[in-house]
């Protein structure tokens, strides 16, 4: 019979209400100022937030996980160590490294933490298993600060295991940012809301018809409308109503209101931006970004917000899958190369003046690039054009005695 690790945790599926204060406040949800629910499933129907996961947690999958071994002062990847397929290509038998970082990724940004449960065979381990968030509750020791995590098993009741088990990534104070943003997201939701409720019901006209002479009576006013609609209408667009008394069609254009509405809602993308540290442009607001410009936007993008997820998800993957006498002679790392891939040019240009600055040696460039070091290449470089200096002790052979 096939071990199955799975059958010991479970899920619970029963419904709550958020509009309850304590449910609301356990599971970051509940009414806001705005009066709209904010969780989990609703945050991501807020396209700006819906983007903003997106974008972070494809990010963090896709890019490239290695395991390295170092020697000496240079570093390769072992790709013969167990651990580096389980890592770089699937943690499990159903599920690729992409898919799992993927997932861990969007659990920690909705629901503030994300686990995975390292199944390990004889002290080695073999395959990583995603853990729900709703079922993994962690007891920090008040005197160690030693975190143990007990999981909800199918049996009902709790299992603990040792942080050497457990692949935990956290956000800030454990709290996602949902959360913290709820108010940003609630106002986001509430306006476009509004904004298809008004142009679901045809709440705002476009244009008035006014008559001049006599007062129309109903009778009349229902005729003019049905010739109006029936010359312009979904089928009809563009057509021409005749009426038998003098008429003047007012157009209703966007005004100083409609304005700011638009501005609001463009402003909204902004704060969910910065509650995520994600730039404006990967959320498709493309209102500041020029293509000069946009290369440093993706540059702050690594720097200030997937720098700190990616050394947290190292940290804990090397906590659970490496022993400490492996800590130290191996390392798991991401290839952030792979992101900033577009600025290629601007790093081989950095690179050559460095080599041959001479302030860097060929090697540490290539390090930098996840290269293996060459023949050769720790030997810094004079700049070109650099004479040689002049030996002054050297004695001329044909030299004539005094």
């Amino acid at each position: 019979m096939q071990f199955n690790p799975l059958k010991w945790f479970q899920t619970k599926s029963d419904t709550y209400d958020l509009n309850n204060p304590l449910l609301a406040a356990l599971f970051g949800g509940g009414p806001t100022l705005s009066g709209v629910n904010v969780g989990p499933e609703t945050a991501l129907k807020v396209p700006a937030v819906n983007a903003a996961v997106r974008v972070i947690a494809e990010s963090v999958a896709a890019l490239p996980l290695h395991l390295y071994s170092r020697k000496g002062d240079t570093k390769e990847r072992d790709t013969a160590n167990p651990l580096y397929s389980l890592i770089h290509d699937q943690p499990n038998a159903w599920t690729s490294s992409f898919e799992f970082r993927k997932q861990a990724q969007v659990d920690v940004l909705l629901h503030g933490h994300a686990f995975g449960f390292v199944n390990k065979v004889g002290g080695e381990p073999k395959e990583i298993l995603r853990l729900a968030p709703s079922s993994t509750t962690v007891k920090i020791d008040p005197s160690s600060g030693e975190p143990t995590y007990e999981v909800t098993q199918t049996t009902g009741g709790k299992r603990p295991y040792g942080y050497d088990q457990i692949i935990h990534i956290q956000a800030l104070n454990g709290v996602a940012p949902i959360v913290h943003a709820r108010e940003a997201i609630a106002l986001a939701s509430a306006l476009e809301a509004h904004a298809a409720k008004l142009m679901g019901n045809s709440a705002r006209p476009g244009g008035i018809l006014k008559f001049k002479g006599a007062k129309l009576n109903e009778v009349q006013l229902q005729r003019i409308k049905a010739q109006w609609q029936a010359s312009h209408n979904a089928g009809t667009s563009g057509g021409t109503a005749i009426f038998d008394s003098e008429t003047d069609f007012q157009p209703l254009t966007f005004n100083s209101v409609d304005m700011q509405f638009l501005e609001l809602r463009k402003f909204q993308i902004e704060e969910i931006s910065r509650a995520f540290r994600v730039p404006p442009h990967l959320l498709s607001e493309l209102g500041r970004a020029t293509w000069s410009n946009t290369v440093d936007m993706n540059q702050s993008f690594l720097d200030y917000c997937l720098i700190g997820w990616l050394e947290q998800w190292q940290g804990a993957l090397e906590r659970a899958l490496l022993t400490p006498e492996q800590r130290s002679t191996s390392y798991i790392e991401f290839d952030t190369g792979a992101l900033t891939r577009a600025n290629l040019t601007a790093r081989t240009e950095s690179y050559s003046k460095a080599v041959g600055g001479p302030w860097m040696t060929a090697n540490e460039a290539r390090a930098l690039e996840n290269r293996p070091p060459i023949e050769g290449g720790n030997v810094l470089n004079d700049p070109p054009g650099t004479a040689v200096p002049a030996n002054d002790n050297v004695k001329p052979k044909d030299a004539v005695a005094a």
